[in-house]
């Protein structure tokens, strides 16, 4: 298994596949996407505003970011993300943003927690070019930035935000999307508008981008990246592939659709 094996695929940068890198003295000039839809992010600056690469990681000190113009997570109305990441607490940060070189109003931001919750999964999104925002807030109590790698999960179904860590229970919380946007800014490690702003301090192993997916599929992913990267120690007991990564399998149609980290699944190889 591994992501191309599912049809909604937007974007995958994998920092385990070095030839999707080009670097000059481990200063990251471009990632390429693995997806099959060249989303390649770059960074043409100098090199203090290049992130850099180093043990498998792709890492960002709070003022160094990729980008493209050709943003989709917002306008597509819903999306999954998967990142594998390590990071101190932190507040207000985003991993993944999306934004307007003519507007300095971020639109869609998947980031840390503000204030209180420095450590936590948040979401940013706004439903129209004003400083109005639909949701900007946290929606899960887990510790998702404490310096060790998590696998981060965010799902946004157009009228329902959750998000696990590793894994474990969902964070949910729900809202309406209204208005339109217009998005032209693509950036990992931070949101760039007419300039760069809340940048992210840490490292990125991969990130996976997708339309929603049953829960049988979040599984497989989880249990791709937690075998990958080492991680399996950290999913739940409960998880059907904490012991063994995902094949080409199919599910039992009892778990399709359930909402509950702790559902269990059969995997049959094909």
């Amino acid at each position: 298994f591994a992501p191309p094996s599912f049809s909604t695929l937007d974007l995958w940068l994998d920092a385990a596949d070095t030839s999707t890198l080009t670097h000059s003295s481990n200063a990251v000039t471009q990632w390429n996407d693995k997806s099959g839809n060249s989303r390649n992010v770059s960074q043409s600056g100098s090199d203090s505003i290049k992130p850099t690469l180093s043990s498998g990681s792709v890492t960002f000190n709070g003022s160094q970011y990729l980008f493209n113009s050709s943003p989709f997570m917002c306008n597509n109305g819903s999306m999954e993300v998967f990142i594998v990441a390590s990071g101190s607490a932190q507040s207000d940060t985003r991993l993944v943003g999306e934004g307007s070189s003519t507007n300095d109003n971020p639109f869609y931001g998947i980031q840390t927690g503000k204030n209180n919750d420095t450590d936590k999964q948040a979401i940013y999104i706004r439903n129209d070019n004003s400083s109005t925002s639909l949701v900007s807030e946290t929606f899960n109590n887990g510790v998702a930035f404490d310096g060790t790698f998590k696998i981060l999960h965010w799902k946004d179904t157009g009228t329902e935000i959750s998000g696990r860590i590793n894994g474990g229970v969902a964070g949910v919380v729900s809202y309406t999307r209204s208005g339109t946007f217009t998005v032209n800014r693509f950036c990992i490690g931070g949101v760039l508008r007419s300039t760069f702003a809340a940048g992210f301090t840490g490292n990125i192993k991969e990130i996976i981008i997708s339309s929603p997916n049953p829960d049988s599929e979040r599984q497989k992913i989880e249990g791709y990246l937690a075998h990958k990267w080492g991680l399996s120690v950290s999913l739940p007991s409960s998880h059907p592939l904490k012991s063994s990564s995902p094949t080409q399998s199919k599910v039992s149609p009892s778990a399709v659709g359930s909402n509950s980290a702790t559902a269990t699944a059969t995997l049959l190889e094909t």
